[in-house]
């Protein structure tokens, strides 16, 4: 019952005064529209969402399979990266475990898109390509050639020193 559900989180979000109870309205709503094939509204959805709660991994993890499938891979791999930026130990930290599953399943995805941005390790010229392979290897949980990666990547001058230097803290705290 799609209808009945939708008009539900509306009025939630109509009521609801929390900013985390509104975000978790939004993320169903989307849910919601993502099963009536209704992309375009579950990301507006998933958008709302993040603005309330920036830090939430599932959001951008729905929201990636929502690009996914829309063939934008390139912003697949970058909500797929910052669920793994904002939650890097997603094997413990999720409690639900059919999420567990999903998040693998989705990160296997990942690593198949970035797979084929970077063909050969020694096609790796800019900042950017050594961004995408320090993310292929954090995918794989090749922990050492991440941070080699993201090293270089900030040596070159990549343009988002502050997520590069994030997932190089994530590393440092996963020992």
């Amino acid at each position: 019952e799609y209808a009945r559900a939708i008009a539900d989180y509306t009025e939630v979000l109509r009521l609801e005064p929390d900013k985390a109870n509104k975000a978790t309205a939004y993320l169903y709503r989307g849910l919601v529209y993502t099963g009536r094939d209704e992309p375009a509204r579950a990301i507006a959805d998933f958008d709302h969402a993040l603005r309330l709660t920036p830090d939430n991994a599932r959001i951008y993890l729905d929201r990636g399979a929502i690009y996914q499938v829309r063939g934008e891979y390139d912003r697949a791999i970058e909500d797929y990266d910052a669920a793994v930026r904002l939650c890097p130990n997603y094997e413990t930290e999720f409690m639900d475990r059919n999420f567990a599953k999903k998040v693998k399943g989705q990160l296997g995805v990942a690593i198949q898109l970035v797979d084929s941005r970077i063909e050969d390790i020694t096609d790796l010229k800019s900042a950017a390509d050594y961004y995408y392979y320090g993310v292929r290897s954090l995918f794989r949980n090749h922990r050492h050639y991440a941070r080699s990666a993201f090293e270089k990547a900030l040596h070159l001058g990549y343009a988002d020193q502050a997520k590069v230097e994030k997932h190089l803290e994530n590393l440092k705290n996963r020992g």
